[in-house]
């Protein structure tokens, strides 16, 4: 944007809004740091841009609706506050007939997930995915683990911020360890802004783990516990923005056994 028009930008003051216009854009590197050949690369990764679609339903203003200066000022910090965002500005200029018309400026964090761990020359853990893929506001990743005298570690995890439309957001993940392995996935509405009247979450998994004991004069053994658990809860806004209280209530439950033997793991096998 020109700095001529950033300076013609006025705030809003209940005026009504004719039109938003919404422009994302890439992320970039700072020119000093694409001297570093490492951050140059990573700069030249490719990246999909996020939709002005996802932008536009995370903002707390509509086409046709009065513009206040509370609902322009937390859209900003709404997409700010968004993983695969780095920068949000909204703006508002005059438009014909007493109405304004807003620009949404976004940009994008740079969203490449990448990881790796060495022992030697020899790869012991490597991470790839997209914190933000297609541009659609999701985080997909996959890792993977050397499991040395166990089985080999693997896992997945994807994470949409925004489902059908709505700052919803909904997580899976699968965990396999060399030893034990970890399933969850959640359903929420967090509280971004307290223009909310609402917010909840739903959440349920199972975790299989090593619980270790430690003895005087005996080697330590373990045993493999399971965790099978759920829960769900939510919390209700009263009073006006800025002066409010926040009241909750959740409900959970948890269920752990195992079926195990004590045994002594080490890093050449049980």
């Amino acid at each position: 944007m020109r700095v001529d028009s950033v300076r013609s930008a006025r705030f809003c003051r209940g005026q009504r809004i004719t039109r938003i216009d919404i422009v994302p854009a890439a992320p970039t590197f700072p020119r000093l740091f694409r001297r570093v050949p490492v951050l140059r690369d990573v700069d030249a990764l490719p990246h999909r841009t996020t939709r002005p679609e996802i932008v536009q339903n995370f903002l707390a203003v509509r086409e046709g609706e009065p513009c206040t200066e509370l609902r322009r000022s937390e859209s900003e910090r709404i997409l700010r506050a968004q993983p695969f965002i780095a920068s949000a500005r909204v703006f508002a200029f005059p438009d014909t007939g007493g109405g304004v018309r807003l620009l949404v400026e976004t940009r994008d964090e740079l969203s490449n997930v990448v990881g790796l761990a060495l022992e030697g020359a020899r790869p012991t853990v490597v991470r790839f995915g997209d914190g933000n893929l297609g541009g659609l506001g999701v985080h997909a990743s996959a890792l993977w683990r050397e499991g040395f005298a166990y089985r080999d570690g693997y896992g997945a995890r994807v994470v949409a911020n925004q489902v059908m439309n709505r700052p919803y957001q909904l997580g899976a993940e699968y965990l396999r360890r060399p030893i034990g392995e970890r399933q969850t996935v959640e359903l929420s509405h967090p509280f971004l802004t307290d223009l909310q009247r609402v917010a909840w979450r739903a959440t349920a998994g199972t975790i299989d783990q090593r619980f270790g004991f430690t003895r005087d004069g005996v080697d330590p053994s373990s045993v493999i516990t399971s965790r099978q658990y759920w829960d769900a809860g939510g919390v209700v806004r009263l009073g006006a923005p800025g002066r409010l209280s926040l009241f909750g209530a959740s409900v959970s439950r948890e269920t752990a056994f195992n079926d195990s033997l004590p045994s002594i793991y080490t890093r050449v096998g049980p």
